[in-house]
Order: C-alpha cells, then structure tokens, then sequence
C-alpha cells in the first residue's frame, strides 16, 4: 500500500497573503488570453498600417488619405488601423491601444452609435480573447454599466501624457509629447449642440463622439443636394454604400475630412465640367 501525505499536517500558505502575479506592463496594451476590461479615455486615429522588413518587423502608419499602394513587407498585408489611449483595469496603468483586429472595432463602433449605449466614453468594455493563432484566435467585445471614471484615472492621464499623431511620423508617442500635441481624454472635449447653436463643455459625455456632428454631417448634405445631386443623382448612395452607412451622421468622426474632401473635389469636377461645356459652345 502506498502512503500519502496527510493534507492536514501542511497547514501553512504556500503563497503569502495578498499575493499577486507581476504584471506584463509597458506602454501599449496588448489584449491577453481571457477577460480585459479597460475604458477608453481619448477618440480615436484612424488610418493605415504596414510593417517594415526589420526583424521583427516594426509598424508604419499611415493617414486615412495616404494607403500604401502595396504592403511594404510580403508576409503581412496593409490593414486599417484604431488607435487611442485607454485606462487598462488589468494592468492598472494608462496605455496605447492600437489595433486592426474588425471584431474588435465592429461592436464598439456599433455601441457608440446605440442609443442604448451612445459613446464609450461613459462605460467600461470587457473584451475577452480565446483561442491563439491566426486563425483560432476570437474576441468578444462586451459593455459594461455606465459609470463616472474615477478622478485616480483622470489624474493619472494628465500624468502619462501620449501624441496619438506621432504613430503616424514613426516618433516615440510617449516622449514627442507636450501639451499642445498630447491625446485630448474626452472630458476635456468640447461639443457643439445643434438645437440650442451654442458650445457646452461636458463631463460625462452622452453624445457619440465616435461619428460625425449632426450638424455638420447636415451641411455636407446640403452641399451634395445643392451641387452635386442635379449633375450626379446617385452620388450620395454611392459615398453611403462606401461606408455601409445608411446616412452621412452615422460615419465615423475620423472619416470626416477626408468625405468633405471628396465632397469637394467633386465640385470642383462638375465646375471644371460646365465651364468647359460653356466654352464648347461660344461660336467663333
């Protein structure tokens, strides 16, 4: 007969009390096997992103306006990319959250633009990962609750201050940074009310800020109807089914230049197009 040991004469701990695995850290968040749970602080920058031939190889960004006609790296492809500063509750620290994955980016898109939900901003996201590889890998993307952020978090913000922009430039984030270029956290934000015309300043933000201003999304129509849609009557569909949007105001904020460019480069098109029309027809 084999003997074991009794379980009971081990009373002590074999890990003391409050005792905590060490954090992974560092300043860009990268989603772990299992539950995350963060709150974003700042919107987002959008554009393009591609790696270089380094091994490994390192990200370059590009601007929403400016893809890369081809991937610079033949073993990786040019994706669109989100990046933001979040407050990771996992790791207890403010970081840079850039990411291309569109299970991600798809829900939260969806819930800034439920009435339900509105901007995240005003609630924490659990997002738990399973599975890894390239193909095994899935996230689920889930809100939490509204609730006020913390005033620890906002006061370790101001701490930690990031340039969102500097992805873009191939610069360090973290030390090319001051306060004109710093990631504005969204309590500092600043929003125009359409019904009363004036600017408020809000704290806890309910608008989407995650999509175009109503108002502004109402001007570009105008501009559509007014000079585009008599020479081109099937303009505005084909910028919706671009976006697979239903409406201009349901784009997101990111994309707002770059459709007011567009807009505008096809007016210019149809003024170019009339005045060479007149010219055709002065006789000689």
């Amino acid at each position: 007969m084999i003997a074991y040991p009794n379980p009971r004469k081990y009373k002590m701990r074999f890990l003391p009390e409050g005792y905590k695995s060490p954090k992974s850290g560092g300043d860009y968040m990268k989603v772990q096997v299992g539950e995350n749970r963060i709150r974003i602080l700042t919107p987002p920058i959008y554009g393009w992103e591609d790696w270089t031939l380094d091994s490994p190889p390192k990200p370059l960004r590009f601007t929403l306006d400016n893809k890369p006609a081809r991937s610079i790296n033949p073993n990786k492809k040019v994706q669109y990319f989100w990046a933001m500063v979040i407050w990771n509750y996992n790791e207890e620290q403010i970081q840079l959250w850039s990411f291309t994955q569109a299970t991600i980016r798809n829900p939260i898109e969806s819930f800034s633009n439920d009435e339900s939900w509105g901007s995240p901003f005003g609630y924490d996201l659990k997002i738990i990962k399973t599975g890894s590889g390239k193909n095994s890998t899935e996230y689920t993307v889930n809100p939490m609750p509204h609730r006020e952020i913390s005033p620890e978090i906002k006061e370790l913000f101001n701490e930690h201050p990031i340039h969102l922009e500097a992805l873009y430039e191939g610069l360090d984030p973290f030390s090319d940074v001051n306060h004109l270029n710093r990631a504005k956290p969204f309590w500092e934000m600043e929003v125009t009310v359409p019904s009363q015309h004036k600017t408020v300043t809000v704290n806890e933000p309910k608008e989407a800020y995650f999509t175009i201003d109503p108002a502004m999304a109402k001007a570009l129509e105008q501009q559509i109807q007014d000079k585009i849609a008599p020479n081109d009557p099937e303009y505005l569909q084909r910028l919706l089914r671009n976006f697979g949007k239903t409406s201009i105001d349901k784009i997101e904020l990111g994309h707002q230049k770059n459709i007011a460019q567009n807009i505008q480069l096809k007016i210019s098109q149809i003024q170019e197009a009339a005045k060479a029309t007149e010219f055709d027809e002065v006789p000689f």
